[in-house]
Formats: structure tokens, C-alpha cells, sequence
């Protein structure tokens, strides 16, 4: 059971979804005009992109549809689904310290503990939300509030205008 689901912008993902998509029809259309012309290395440098866009579009296109939250704040544990390589689970009690930045279309959380295997001993949680921007004060004060009810502190740090 959720103490707190932190749910994705979904305007922002169809829009990113449709984006990318557009620019993988555009760098086929380029990669056939440099086919044409025999400019091989356009060619390459068009199918490089059309991989990069094919793998975010799908990337997006999956949380769209499957409906993926940003992370989930569970009973004992805290669930973050916006990492690259998966799902990732941490236990309230071994989170060592949170941070919380703050600007104007974002809320990004850090949480700190020794299970992190990233290099910089922090797990990151982008909530960016351009089209939802008047929910973050609320999303702010309902983190704070369910971390606050595991003991555990939030350092708050705000970054340019709102």
C-alpha cells in the first residue's frame, strides 16, 4: 500500500513521445537524401540519430501508456521508478540524508545511503513538471510531510525564480 505516489507529467511525455518521433521521420527523410547523394557519413550520422530518438521516444512512450510514476513512498520503503536501469528500492531506515532542490518547473530530490551503487552516493528524483508547475508547492509540502513521518529531515535548497 502507497503512502504517496508521485505521478509523471503526462503532457510533458506525449509531447516528448510525439517530439521524438517527428525527428525520427526527419532523420530518416535526411538519411535517404544522403543516400542519394552517396554522402556516406551523413548517412551514419542520420542513423545514429534515428537510434537515439527511437530509444527516448519508446523510453516516454512506456510511461506514458503504462502509466509509471516518478516514485512511490510505500509503508517501509521508497520506490523510485525514473532511474535508467529500473526500479530501485530503499528502505527509510538506511537513507542516511535527503536534499531537495527546488526551481521553478522541478523538484529534485537526492537520497543519500549505502546501497546507492552510483559513484556519487546519491539516488536522483527529477518530478519536472513544465505544464503542472502550481502543483509543485503541494507536491513539496506532501514529501516533506511523509518523509517527515519516517524521521527523516529534508534540506531544502531553492534555485531561481518561481
Amino acid at each position: 500500500m502507497s503512502e504517496y505516489i508521485i505521478e509523471e507529467d503526462r503532457l510533458k511525455l506525449l509531447l516528448y513521445t510525439l517530439g521524438n518521433l517527428a525527428l525520427t521521420l526527419l532523420l530518416m527523410l535526411v538519411c535517404i537524401y544522403f543516400a542519394n547523394t552517396r554522402f556516406y557519413l551523413g548517412v551514419f550520422l542520420g542513423v545514429t540519430g534515428i537510434w537515439y530518438s527511437v530509444k527516448y521516444m519508446f523510453r516516454y512512450g512506456k510511461k506514458l501508456v503504462r502509466h509509471t510514476p516518478v516514485c512511490e513512498f510505500h509503508k517501509h520503503e521508497l520506490v523510485i521508478h525514473s532511474l535508467p536501469r529500473g526500479s530501485v528500492t530503499m528502505q527509510y531506515r538506511k537513507i542516511k540524508e535527503v536534499r531537495l532542490l527546488r526551481d521553478w518547473k522541478s523538484v529534485k530530490l537526492f537520497f543519500s545511503s549505502d546501497e546507492v551503487t552510483h559513484p556519487s552516493g546519491w539516488n536522483y528524483v527529477g518530478v519536472i513538471w513544465p505544464f503542472r508547475r502550481s502543483g509543485l508547492d503541494a507536491l513539496e509540502a506532501d514529501v516533506s510531510r511523509v518523509l517527515a513521518g519516517h524521521r527523516l529531515t529534508v534540506q531544502k535548497t531553492e534555485k531561481g525564480k518561481r
